[in-house]
């Protein structure tokens, strides 16, 4: 076995992609064991994409061979603007290569990183097959979500010093029909009352739009719930936003944006955002959804929901599902999306490694 570092790829065509490659199938294939299907999964495009070179975040892949033949991959995120202290991991083998300590290995090697770039918090997902909280297993302080210990993904994180700080629910939606969504967009404006508009957008945000969407972005990265995950605000600028919005259209794929807006002030007080990415053309990626505290209260999240859906279908008609997660323990966005017609059908585990700093106890 030889694990090595990996470089980026700065052509997605050439011989170098194929890391990419690999990684997005054994995700693929853990999804399929445990939801039944791939909907919730990303493409090998959006993974190079995403840790395309940027001043926010240092990505850093590894990859481990036996006889040559690639057989498992790792990446590392180091964010460099904020949570300086954290370091994102994700380990991914071959079915057929497991139990040989390759992943501890490709673990050992991402995690040597990030010590040496001064890192003491490590994080990573899991999916994992979602169970009824009655039947028992390992959970998190907040929430209801129960994930097996024993599985393959979590039982690796655990035995390598991990403990679980959060459950996600993953839940899907068969795309209601028009009529429907209308309907329940007309009640949704109607509790909103006077007060709010919504404004909509496919691709690049706007530029008269960029300040709020930076700071509604900041406000996600504090506002939801994280479990007993250690993570602090991230910094969020009209710049930012932007090189989001190029990242997603490196990968062919497409935002689509609907936000409230107060009408007395002109500010964007809320807005919820979708995925589409065409190697999925059936499926569409709910993202972040947010009312800033003030506004809370008239049912924009309804409303932003619904009008996003809308937006969906006639921007990419190929569209029938979309998927989501939310933590198991926000009842209040977990009722939204149970009204709107979401089943749960997986749970993703957010785990966490701690090591001590200096004057820690």
């Amino acid at each position: 076995m030889e694990i090595t570092r990996l470089p980026r790829p700065t052509d997605p065509a050439g011989p170098d992609f194929a890391p990419f490659e690999l990684d997005a199938r054994l995700w693929d294939e853990v999804l399929a064991e445990t939801a039944g299907d791939a909907d919730l999964g990303q493409s090998a495009l959006r993974r190079w994409a995403e840790c395309d070179p940027n001043p926010h975040t240092s990505t850093h892949w590894f990859g481990a061979s036996v006889d040559s033949r690639l057989v498992g991959v790792a990446t590392l995120d180091l964010p460099q603007q904020d949570n300086r202290r954290i370091a994102y991991v994700s380990v991914a083998v071959e079915h057929d290569s497991r139990g040989r300590g390759i992943g501890g290995a490709l673990l050992e090697a991402a995690l040597e990183t990030a010590q040496a770039d001064g890192r003491t918090n490590f994080q990573a997902w899991t999916w994992e097959t979602r169970r009824d909280p009655a039947e028992g297993g390992l959970s998190a302080r907040d929430g209801d979500g129960v994930i097996d210990p024993a599985s393959p993904r979590a039982g690796f994180l655990l035995a390598h010093g991990f403990r679980l700080a959060q459950v996600e629910t993953m839940s899907r939606l068969m795309l209601p029909d028009r009529n429907r969504l209308l309907g329940m967009l007309g009640d949704a404006a109607d509790a909103a009352g006077d007060d709010y508009e919504l404004v909509s957008w496919v691709g690049a945000t706007p530029p008269g739009h960029l300040d709020d969407v930076a700071r509604l972005m900041e406000a996600m990265s504090t506002d939801v719930p994280t479990g007993e995950a250690e993570l602090e605000a991230e910094a969020y600028d009209a710049a930012r936003v932007r090189l989001a919005d190029a990242r997603l259209d490196l990968a062919g794929a497409t935002q689509i944006v609907t936000a409230a807006r107060h009408r007395r002030t002109g500010a964007l007080v809320g807005f919820t955002r979708l995925i589409h990415d065409p190697a999925r053309p059936e499926v569409g990626d709910q993202w972040d959804t947010l009312v800033v505290g003030p506004h809370r209260g008239h049912g924009l999240g309804l409303w932003m929901k619904c009008r996003n859906l809308i937006e969906l279908s006639d921007a990419r008609p190929a569209a029938r599902r979309v998927v989501t997660g939310n933590a198991s323990e926000n009842a209040h966005m977990l009722a939204i999306n149970t009204r709107l017609g979401f089943v749960p059908v997986a749970a993703s585990g957010w785990f966490e490694r701690r090591e001590p700093t200096d004057g820690a106890q």
